[in-house]
């Protein structure tokens, strides 16, 4: 007796040398289906041969789309702390304020903060103003001439209380 082997329905697999393609299952979306259908039609593919296409070209460009994004990345980051700059020499404050998720710039004249110590190019390029030098000694009677000048006015004394 010979034993029957029954046959699967449709093609039968072939060996693995005269293969020219594997297959592999996905499952999509309807929305997908119906783009990847429409582009497929466009191109003059079936719609297995439209997803391999895009799969390949992914691999293709893919280090390229990376590069980029990264650049653009960098660029964004580089625009940002130059605007962050800018705002800073034009006498923007920075205040952290938790109720709106972090740093919150306030325009100039609406912020107790001081201006920032950056100077324009014009004061950059004059010649510096000569400092005040003073030793400690002369330090201390100028504010003790000035203390004791605030509390004559204020009508107070230091000492014995007289």
């Amino acid at each position: 007796m010979s034993q029957h082997i029954k046959r699967k329905r449709g093609g039968q697999p072939k060996p693995e040398a005269e293969r020219k393609r594997n297959s592999v299952t996905i499952r999509v979306l309807d929305s997908f289906r119906e783009r990847i259908e429409a582009e497929a039609a466009k191109s003059q593919r079936s719609v297995s041969e439209e997803i391999a296409y895009r799969v390949q070209m992914s691999y293709v460009f893919g280090p390229d789309v990376e590069s980029a994004q990264k650049t653009q990345r960098l660029l964004a980051k580089e625009t940002d702390d130059t605007i962050k700059a800018a705002m800073h020499r034009q006498g923007w404050g920075k205040v952290v304020d938790p109720r709106y998720g972090g740093a919150v710039y306030i325009p100039p004249g609406q912020h107790p903060l001081v201006k920032s110590g950056f100077i324009s190019e014009a004061e950059a390029a004059a010649a510096p103003v000569p400092g005040i030098a003073m030793t400690e000694e002369a330090l201390s009677r100028v504010v003790e001439t000035a203390v004791a000048n605030a509390l004559a006015r204020a009508k107070l004394t230091i000492g014995d209380g007289k």
